[in-house]
């Protein structure tokens, strides 16, 4: 069995769609529930170097004594998770598949609540249009009662079908009911779309509504109104704030083409939606990630071109992918993009360091020039420096617009799609795939190493102050710093050396010219004289400024600085600047400290900084959205300013 028939059971029974929630992570997804937004499955896909394959792996949330129930070789322990709610299952050849989907039977019923709800019409008052849902809880066990979700679409009393638009009506008669699986939905969506794709109302509706995947069907008929009033002012440029479900209706509709010429119009609308609406401070962040993904996917099973898609795909991810082609061949870069290209995944720290604001341009050089001679010279195991660092591409099953409503019209061809060298996709016998570097696989611990112990190592080099500590872990760096160093030094002393230009074609005539002018100077007896007068001169030892040579040792020059001892008077600190280090010290989060005292911790963190620069000449803090760490390497220094100790 295959997570993938997992996914699909989950899909047809329980209308669960597969959510991919971290970008970082794309083999792991979730199913959840969305009767009460509980995890019923963790599902993992990870790439087994020792066997060159990829592994399939579960974490269910159906209870450890199905353990005792079922004694199987693929259930385990959970990989993940924790509590005794969980178990793993491991996906192979064999893998019953009517095991696993009793026991996400069994996950779905644990995470639901027992108990019923019955939705009653207030229709006290015939002809009124307005009611209330009164929602009844039932014990488990009572029997004989007719029930209904929450969602059934029950109409006000008295709304006849003389009151409902005929276009709305008759829509509702389109809906082909039978088959409730997300295919069919979706089948629903777009036929219903398309007959009501031109269609305007003037009858706003501006109530709460959720839902997941919402479709017409999910509406009442005030509610329907109210949401083709909204889409009409939408159309005509009019952008006004209105529930989640009426939002991702409307974008269903662009995915499906339903009011657009064909997909590239689709995309220019989702753009202009998101310059009108979003940024106009309605929706959210997460809605916002979602239209760009719905963007990008939309144009890569359309076949759209690459250079026009790739100011879809998400930003970030743009900057990793274009970071690691110019990390992949330095070759072909200049130092400038190679230390940018570090910079992306070393951190900002790298940026901003006493290095770099020292000495500027040379810090830069030679920091690339380190990731360049380390590139051509690393091995270690069959893996050059980039392999070993970011891994080699991998391709998994893509699912492109999975968390919407969409219904694909004709069958697709085989077909392969590149987005850039790091990215791409195809289309076989009916699946998708995806082919990229994957961050789970990154040796993160390799890559940090080389740059600290570059950035410690240039420090002493160029004299900057502030030393970093040494780990003995990135000892393995050092020869290829040596090397680009001990080049430096060669090119700098080269550089010293006086020039002098000799015009070879102008020897002789200098030559004829000297000789007769000293003939013209000499006298009878001296023009005689065949023997010429040599004088040979001495060069005097030179000596350093200080009487005595400069000491070597192991290639490095070794010098004592000295720093003056700061005093914590000296520092412009407020009560609320020591409280916060205070608790960085300790390994506390200052993250609701600022919020309690309405702090924007980017600000507050560069106000830290800016106290500390004169001091420490570094960055102390790092600022990682609503969280501030404290640098380790100043942990100290900060300790001591303040008049601690460091944990």
């Amino acid at each position: 069995m295959r997570l993938s028939e997992l996914a699909a059971y989950a899909k047809e029974k329980y209308h669960i769609a597969e959510q991919f929630k971290w970008a970082e992570y794309p083999g792991y997804s979730v199913l959840t529930d969305p009767y009460n937004e509980k995890w019923a499955a963790l599902l993992m896909r990870r790439w087994d170097p020792d066997l060159g394959e990829e592994i399939e792996l579960c974490d269910m949330r159906c209870g450890r004594e199905v353990l005792r129930e079922y004694c199987l070789p693929y259930l385990s322990q959970p990989f993940r998770m924790h509590g005794d709610r969980w178990i793993g299952v491991r996906f192979d050849s064999g893998t019953d598949p009517d095991v696993v989907c009793t026991l996400l039977d069994k996950a779905i019923e644990a995470g639901r609540l027992h108990g019923f709800t019955i939705v009653l019409e207030d229709d006290k008052t015939p002809g009124n249009s307005r009611y209330q849902d009164t929602p009844l809880p039932f014990e488990k066990g009572l029997t004989g009662l007719k029930t209904a979700p929450v969602s059934a679409k029950a109409e006000p009393a008295g709304l006849s079908d003389a009151l409902i638009p005929g276009r709305i009506l008759k829509m509702r008669q389109l809906y082909r009911y039978g088959v409730n699986t997300p295919k069919a939905r979706a089948e629903n969506f777009y036929t219903q779309g398309k007959y009501m794709e031109n269609y305007e109302d003037d009858a706003p509706w501006n109530g709460e509504l959720r839902h997941f995947f919402p479709t017409y069907h999910d509406l009442r008929i005030h509610q329907l109104r109210g949401y083709f009033t909204w889409r009409t002012g939408i159309r005509k440029g009019v952008y006004q704030e209105t529930n989640e479900v009426f939002v991702y209706i409307y974008l269903y509709e662009l995915l499906n083409g339903i009011g657009a010429e064909d997909a590239e119009d689709s995309l220019r609308k989702m753009q202009e939606f998101e310059t009108g609406y979003l940024d106009a401070g309605f929706g959210s962040s997460f809605m916002r990630r979602n239209l760009h993904r719905w963007m990008l996917e939309l144009s890569v099973i359309r076949g759209l071109d690459p250079a026009a898609v790739r100011r879809y795909a998400d930003e970030e991810q743009t900057d990793r992918e274009s970071a690691l082609l110019i990390l992949r061949s330095p070759e072909e870069h200049s130092s400038e993009e190679i230390f940018s290209a570090l910079c992306v995944y070393g951190g900002d720290k790298y940026r901003k360091s006493k290095l770099i604001q020292k000495t500027g341009e040379e810090g830069k050089r030679l920091f690339a020039a380190v990731w360049q001679y380390a590139a051509s010279h690393f091995e270690r195991r069959g893996k050059d420096l980039f392999t070993a660092c970011f891994g080699r591409q991998m391709e998994f099953m893509w699912h492109p617009l999975e968390n919407a409503v969409f219904w694909q019209q004709e069958p697709l061809v085989n077909a392969d799609y590149v987005l850039n060298e790091c990215h791409s996709y195809s289309f076989r016998n009916g699946e998708w795939r995806e082919r990229s570097y994957y961050y789970v696989y990154f040796d993160k611990q390799l890559f940090d190493g080389l740059m600290h112990e570059t950035d410690r190592r240039l420090r002493l080099y160029l004299k900057t102050g502030h030393p970093l500590k040494e780990y003995m872990d990135d000892a393995w760096v050092v020869p290829y710093i040596e090397a680009v160093i001990e080049e430096d030094r060669k090119a700098k002393a080269e550089a010293m050396k006086p020039k002098i230009r000799i015009r070879f074609d102008d020897l002789e005539q200098i030559r004829k010219d000297a000789s007769k002018t000293r003939d013209s100077l000499l006298t009878e007896e001296e023009k005689g004289d065949t023997e010429e007068t040599r004088q040979e001169t001495q060069a005097m030892p030179e000596e350093t400024s200080a009487g005595q040579p400069l000491q070597l040792q192991d290639g490095i020059l070794k010098e004592e600085q000295a720093f003056p001892e700061t005093r914590p008077e000296a520092l412009p600190l407020d009560g609320i600047r020591k409280e916060a280090l205070a608790l960085l010290l300790q390994g506390l989060s200052v993250k609701p400290f600022l919020r309690s005292r309405n702090l924007m911790a980017e600000v507050f963190a560069d106000q830290l900084n800016e106290a500390f620069y004169d001091l420490i000449g570094d960055i102390i803090v790092e600022c990682d959205g609503d969280e501030i760490t404290l640098v380790e390497d100043y942990r100290s220094d900060v300790a001591r300013i303040l008049g601690g100790e460091a944990e």
